[in-house]
């Protein structure tokens, strides 16, 4: 079987340029993103190694995506229910770093995909009525130019039909490196940076808030707290990832 000059990839329909009708006919790809991705061939977002056209994960990484699942938890850090979806380590934690510190958004998708999945496996889902997420320093957001939370909670309300309500939460003060601290540092650290926001939430809302990584639960205890006293009639918790060995951490600390 003939193989596209363009993909790479088996070929049964070829053209007289000798690339599959789907790269000649097809809207969604245009010349320039042909010659963008033989510029700059596409990577997975998970480990950054080369992959199939118009394929977001390597064989490697996808074997291992399948691994991830739904951790559900009740009554924790202020959450009615609180769940995450892997453990913050190998192709899950380089993915996550491709994320938040080098400017992949393509991930965020990838990342909210997989927690709108865990979200209706968990069956909570009935039970929500609304999304919100964590912010992030001004500072660091200007730099950054997103927040990661808010990319991945915009996700979820499109993906899950779900109200998304901005600017209910709001950070204070600048970026304090704290995630090596312990759980009572940095339940103390969120009660001095976070605030209610100028937007009000609707009275009883049963809302869900939004995180990427779950480290010792003080910023998702925080702030399910603040939205409380807004009027909400129940706050869940969802990360992506959790720190391994936070649980046992946690445990410790309340000792």
């Amino acid at each position: 079987m003939p193989w596209c000059r363009i993909t790479a990839a088996p070929c049964a329909t070829p053209t007289r340029k000798k690339c599959c009708r789907r790269c000649t006919m097809s809207d969604r790809v245009t010349l320039r993103e042909i010659a963008a991705n033989l510029l700059y061939p596409p990577r997975c977002l998970l480990c950054g190694s080369l992959c199939g056209w118009e394929e977001t994960l390597c064989p490697a990484c996808r074997e291992k995506w399948p691994q991830a699942g739904c951790r559900l938890e009740e009554n924790q850090f202020g959450c009615q229910k609180l769940l995450w979806c892997a453990p913050y380590e190998g192709v899950f934690r380089r993915g996550m770093e491709q994320f938040k510190f080098q400017g992949v958004r393509e991930s965020g998708r990838l990342f909210g995909g997989l927690l709108a999945e865990a979200i209706r496996q968990s069956g909570i889902l009935p039970e929500l009525t609304a999304v919100t997420y964590v912010p992030m320093p001004p500072e660091r957001e200007r730099h950054r130019g997103y927040n990661q939370s808010a990319l991945l909670a915009k996700y979820l309300s499109q993906e899950l039909n779900l109200p998304l309500r901005e600017g209910v939460l709001a950070r204070e003060g600048r970026a304090t490196a704290h995630a090596a601290q312990g759980r009572a540092a940095r339940i103390a650290l969120a009660g001095e940076s976070y605030r209610a926001g100028k937007k009000k939430l609707p009275q009883g809302e049963c809302i869900l808030l939004v995180d990427d990584i779950l480290t010792t639960g003080a910023t998702i205890e925080n702030c399910a707290a603040l939205l409380k006293e807004q009027g909400a009639g129940r706050a869940y918790g969802a990360a992506v990832l959790r720190t391994p060995g936070s649980e046992q951490k946690d445990k410790k600390d309340k000792l």
